[in-house]
């Protein structure tokens, strides 16, 4: 594991990568609202995303992780 998971409570981390513990839209999901369940109203959730995103036709942006 990466030295800088350990600057923050490892229960309120979640990592996601191509190897392991997979980017999927599913897993990106359940996360998310497992972490917002645990924020509470007045919180402030932090979301780092890296990947890409995608434009659609319409103009809705899509994140597409790596």
């Amino acid at each position: 594991k990466s030295i800088y998971l350990y600057l923050y409570f490892q229960d309120h981390t979640k990592l996601f990568t191509s190897y392991g513990n997979h980017a999927t839209a599913a897993n990106i999901k359940n996360a998310l609202s497992a972490f917002s369940h645990q924020v509470g109203h007045d919180g402030i959730l932090l979301l780092h995303f890296s990947g890409h995103c995608l434009q659609t036709k319409t103009g809705q942006m899509i994140l597409v992780p790596a």
